[in-house]
């Protein structure tokens, strides 16, 4: 089957098939109505629209080879419950995969296996309630990482490990209540995290303990009734922490502001009652 392309783009659409998880999970055997190949912010991008089967004859192309791609997008597909494996025997040189808005339950490392070049990874969205813990273990390369608006009780401290160069990590929106205080021991140039709208009660003095180079905390509407003042002490680079909405912190604080947010922590986070 020859494929024309115009300009950047380019569009072919197969048989329909229903289904929540294919039988074949191979890149090949996964769903769309149709594909675009084109430059998005210039990065030679390979996205899947909606609910039919990619076969090898469809992602033949005549300007580009398959491996040439460099975002991988699969967004807003309700009826797919788990990501593709193999993805990188057909995608290896992928700087972005974008997944968001689907119905994922489950990620693992045949997920992202030798994804080596990876920078971006957007599973948000989804209903994602495990991960496993050597999920993201080839994935050094990897500068931001979304979770957010998922299902996930708990952050085990191996999920994160491999993530060396890990800049941007969002786990807003999940059902968290418990991190394993060294969960973000190795992330040493992670600079921004989310971490609001969980079920957090508490945070040790270790869990930002190796993140020197926070910039950005975000941890409102929590559950939080203890806090230790001078946990973040080390963070020089810090300049903005979001608590509001916590049982530790009064809701009338100026967020934001980092001097009065101290002042705030020593006297309002106390151990007290939730009423």
């Amino acid at each position: 089957m020859k494929v024309v392309i115009c300009l950047c783009l380019i569009a072919m659409t197969v048989a329909i098939k229903n289904y929540t998880c294919p039988n074949n999970t191979k890149i090949e055997g996964f769903p769309r109505k149709f594909t675009w190949i084109g430059y998005d912010w210039t990065l030679l991008t390979f996205q899947i629209f909606s609910n039919e089967c990619i076969n090898k004859r469809d992602v033949i192309v005549t300007t580009y080879e398959v491996g040439d791609f460099e975002a991988f997008i699969m967004t807003s597909i309700k009826n797919i419950s788990c990501l593709p494996i193999e993805i990188y025997k057909k995608f290896p040189k992928l700087l972005i995969y974008d997944a968001n808005n689907c119905a994922v339950e489950k990620v693992t490392h045949e997920n992202f296996k030798n994804l080596i070049k990876l920078k971006d990874l957007k599973l948000n969205r989804n209903y994602i309630s495990s991960i496993d813990n050597d999920s993201f273990k080839d994935l050094e390369n990897l500068r931001e990482l979304f979770l957010n608006d998922n299902q996930i009780q708990e952050i085990d401290h191996q999920i994160f490990k491999p993530l060396k160069n890990l800049r941007h990590l969002q786990l807003d929106n999940n059902k968290i209540s418990f991190i394993e205080k060294k969960a973000f021991k190795h992330l040493l140039k992670l600079e921004h995290i989310l971490i609001g709208r969980n079920f957090l009660k508490t945070l040790n003095d270790e869990h930002f303990k190796s993140n020197k180079k926070l910039i950005t905390i975000w941890l409102e509407n929590n559950d939080i009734l203890v806090l230790n003042s001078t946990m973040f002490d080390h963070l020089a680079n810090l300049k903005y922490i979001d608590l509001k909405y916590n049982v530790c912190i009064d809701d009338y604080y100026i967020e934001g502001d980092f001097v009065k947010m101290r002042k705030l922590i020593e006297n309002d986070c106390k151990h007290f009652e939730k009423y």
